[in-house]
């Protein structure tokens, strides 16, 4: 039984004079036992040829990095048989400074890995060249508006397929989205070797139950 389905995005702009490095790192199985995993790789021409639908066996409370075959833009599937946290990794190197003894300099962007929801979630625009990164294992649509109610993306979304979205608004916009897609804002700058990546958040705080029961006061016995 699968328990849970996570989307990490892999990025693929690059500084002209630079390699980009990309990774898959699942921090750890489930708490009580481990995890095994079946993994897809989504790209922008659908699903890629990677693990040969090999299982990946994560051990309980171990960190586990994979690495992802060098491409386009993609987005790895996770399908496990316990719960388990996940997250895609992208590296830009660039020339380093002539006095720091190094080759190359790099800078890092984490991507967690999401459940689609149709909870709806949003994110601020920074600036910079954004770029919305989505996927959809089995299709859907992306729409997502700002806080005049304006579309700003409005994309259909091919089953097993990643797509890129170029985003040209203000920064400080708000973006929001309730199609239960997994989507991530990329910001980039291939002159200064420069990324990282937004992740959407719920827009609401979810109701909670909350039990209270009597205790002692801090430092009493």
């Amino acid at each position: 039984m699968v328990h849970r389905h996570q989307h990490l995005h892999r990025s693929d702009r690059a500084h002209r004079r630079a390699r980009h490095g990309r990774g898959f790192r699942l921090p750890a199985g489930g708490r009580t036992r481990g995890a095994d995993l079946t993994l897809t790789l989504l790209g922008e021409d659908g699903t890629e040829s990677w693990l040969s639908g090999t299982t990946v066996t994560v051990d309980e409370g171990a960190v586990t990095d994979i690495a992802i075959p060098e491409g386009g833009v993609a987005a790895v599937r996770v399908e496990s048989t316990t719960p388990v946290a996940a997250a895609a990794m992208v590296s830009v190197a660039r020339e380093a400074p002539a006095d720091s003894g190094a080759d190359n300099a790099l800078d890092l962007a984490w991507t967690e890995g999401q459940e689609p929801t149709e909870v709806e979630r949003g994110l601020v625009v920074p600036e910079g060249a954004t770029t919305i990164v989505v996927a959809g294992t089995s299709g859907g649509h992306l729409t997502l508006t700002d806080e005049a109610g304006e579309t700003v993306v409005d994309e259909d979304i091919a089953a097993g397929h990643t797509v890129q979205i170029p985003v040209d608004v203000d920064a400080g916009t708000v973006v929001t989205s309730s199609d239960p897609v997994a989507w991530t804002l990329r910001v980039d700058d291939a002159d200064a070797g420069y990324v990282t990546t937004l992740s959407p958040q719920p827009t609401t705080v979810p109701d909670r139950v909350v039990r209270v029961v009597p205790g002692p006061y801090v430092g009493n016995p």
